[in-house]
């Protein structure tokens, strides 16, 4: 590590050697180049979110889409990043965790605990038609007049 009097000398007398990757010694220009290349990396951060945040909708609508098609009668509801199904009193919300390749089970509702307790076992990405039909079973099973 060198002596803060000695950089100090040399950035007076301008001798600091150019930081690497930066053309010449211009410490502004080099600083004002670093700021641009920040900007650039955040602006395709937030493009990336975007679309992940576009595709997990997409998936949620392909889970609301088959217990549709399985149970017609069954409101559904998207928001938030995940998809709850409700009725009369008993509600049940699922999201799709990217990160862990696995869907997350809401645990809030004593329905809740229950479904993930019997069907915890679903709870893999590979696809969402399982997940749908132990859904669809799970509340037809609790109320007959579905």
């Amino acid at each position: 590590m060198r002596d803060f009097n000695k950089v100090l000398n040399e950035t007076i007398e301008g001798d600091l050697p150019p930081e690497p990757g930066f053309q010449g010694g211009n410490l502004i220009q080099n600083a004002f180049q670093i700021l641009d290349e920040l900007q650039q990396a955040k602006a395709q951060l937030d493009e990336i979110n975007a679309k992940l945040n576009s595709l997990t909708e997409r998936i949620n609508a392909s889970l609301a889409a088959e217990i549709r098609q399985l149970q017609p009668k069954l409101p559904i509801n998207l928001a938030d990043g995940c998809c709850s199904v409700g009725y009369r009193s008993s509600n049940l919300s699922v999201r799709p965790d990217l990160n862990s390749k696995r869907w997350v089970i809401d645990t809030g509702s004593r329905f809740g605990r229950r479904f993930a307790r019997e069907n915890g076992h679903l709870v893999g990405m590979d696809s969402v038609q399982p997940l749908a039909k132990a859904i669809v079973s799970y509340f037809g099973n609790r109320y007959r007049s579905l």
